[in-house]
């Protein structure tokens, strides 16, 4: 498998009249996945930069890509999913003022430690745009894809 697509669903009342928010970007969990499927392609041969994980939201489509070196494929991890998805949370309350693109990038480069993922951008045209922390990590710098 080189790649896979899935939803993040809007806001919604569940049938005892809960709010549940959902992620309008990646999670943890799902950096989790895309870097198994980064260790994979490696370990088969197949070239790291054909592996990709889309996600849909209504808040905009984006994409993973692995942009690293080989030495840059985290497996191991100092927390379960679960525990990332509630410090992922917390971060996000924390830093509600951030965009979800920010908190996103930030969360998994010092939360998690996880190096080597880009975060793309696919707009509504079809065109992409790189997204990543600016050289002092306070705002996101946006490169349009070729």
């Amino acid at each position: 498998m080189k790649g896979y697509r899935h939803t993040h669903v809007n806001d919604y009342q569940d049938p005892d009249g809960n709010m549940r928010l959902g992620f309008k970007i990646f999670s943890p969990a799902d950096v989790i996945y895309f870097n198994q499927m980064v260790a994979l392609a490696q370990q088969n041969g197949t070239p790291l930069n054909d592996i990709y994980a889309i996600m849909v939201s209504g808040k905009g489509n984006y994409q993973i890509r692995f942009t690293g070196n080989p030495n840059q494929i985290k497996t191991l991890y100092a927390n379960t999913k679960t525990e990332y998805n509630e410090m992922y949370i917390d971060y996000f309350n924390k830093h509600s003022k951030r965009s979800d693109e920010m908190n996103f990038l930030k969360f998994i480069e010092e939360m998690m430690y996880v190096k080597g993922v880009t975060l793309v951008k696919i707009n509504s045209d079809g065109t992409t745009v790189k997204k990543t922390l600016n050289s002092t990590k306070t705002d996101v710098s946006e490169t349009p894809c070729q």
